[in-house]
């Protein structure tokens, strides 16, 4: 089970991103890692999705999508190989 929030970073980081949490039964949580968030930048409307069929050559991807509000609103998205533990730099949904 994972899940992501928007939020306002620590003082030290002075910006927003989005973090996300992990659970195993819904109970007991992971401390969360920062799925995406870049100085100065503002991030609204959130949302995470994980592939969770055992079938599926994505199995264990992560995928987190947000709004810049700070960039009038464009799409930025991060991808997690490893069930939400570690995400790769944000990016366009339409960059390689």
């Amino acid at each position: 089970m994972v899940t992501e929030h928007c939020l306002d970073v620590t003082a030290t980081h002075r910006g927003a991103g989005v973090s996300v949490s992990r659970s195993a039964n819904g109970l007991h949580w992971i401390k969360p890692v920062m799925a995406m968030g870049v100085h100065g930048m503002g991030y609204d409307k959130d949302w995470i999705t994980c592939d969770n069929h055992a079938a599926s050559p994505h199995y264990g991807n992560c995928y987190v999508e947000a709004d810049l509000t700070s960039a009038q609103g464009a799409v930025v998205m991060s991808t997690s190989r490893d069930g939400g533990a570690t995400w790769s730099a944000q990016k366009t949904p339409g960059d390689r």
